[in-house]
């Protein structure tokens, strides 16, 4: 696959962003999520970016498609609402649990 120029920008953004991360909190789990409304194209590149960061502590996660409900899980410039935000982050729990080695607990959903 070949990536537009645009992707070196990113990438090397993400990479500065990691490294600033790293500076300050250590060898900690870095989760990078991307809504499913943008482009697969860009998954394509986080996992890109992954694989050339070479950071076994770096993970990714999509958002499920139709997680948020347009009409009542949407607000301002469909940004997700309150309501959308819970949601996302309930799908978010077991993997951040995973990937923490912290333990699910009943109250993790409500």
């Amino acid at each position: 696959m070949i990536f537009p120029p645009i992707y070196i920008r990113w990438k090397m953004s993400l990479f500065m962003l990691i490294s600033r991360l790293r500076a300050n909190y250590g060898d900690v789990p870095i989760l990078c999520i991307s809504p499913a409304i943008t482009q697969r194209q860009i998954v394509q590149y986080m996992e890109r970016m992954r694989k050339d960061l070479n950071d076994k502590k770096v993970y990714i996660a999509v958002l499920p498609e139709g997680l948020c409900d347009p009409t009542t899980d949407l607000g301002a410039v469909w940004h997700p609402n309150y309501k959308g935000q819970m949601k996302m982050a309930m799908s978010l729990i077991p993997y951040m649990s995973t990937i923490t080695g912290w333990p699910l607990k009943k109250e993790s959903f409500y």
